[in-house]
């Protein structure tokens, strides 16, 4: 995707934003099945839902094509999904967490 914005300034963006997914605080989600004693042997064999199915292909597809509206597209509905996932999780859970837990900077659960 970056590969394919018109100038240095587009891509300074994305660039930022594969900084941080690739920056220690990729862990989130491995901290939290953790903290939650999910096993790696559950995370790794479980059967995938044919809508995760479905927008998987959708991101590979957008991502072979090259196109920079495309895979923004995606992105913009792959990140909006994870916020809508997050503020519902956060008013339904019934899991308190302490400040040790959340640690300095990040919450393991919201």
């Amino acid at each position: 995707m970056i590969a394919n914005c018109r100038s240095l300034e587009d891509r300074i963006p994305g660039c930022q934003f594969l900084g941080l997914v690739t920056s220690a605080e990729n862990n989130y989600f491995e901290d939290s099945f953790k903290f939650l004693n999910v096993s790696k042997e559950e995370r790794e064999n479980y059967e995938m839902e044919k809508v995760a199915a479905d927008f998987i292909a959708i991101m590979r597809e957008a991502a072979a094509t090259g196109s920079l509206s495309c895979c923004l597209a995606v992105l913009c509905v792959c990140e909006w999904s994870y916020s809508e996932w997050g503020t519902t999780a956060s008013k339904n859970s019934k899991v308190k967490v302490s400040e040790q837990q959340r640690g300095s900077k990040r919450q393991v659960l919201p």
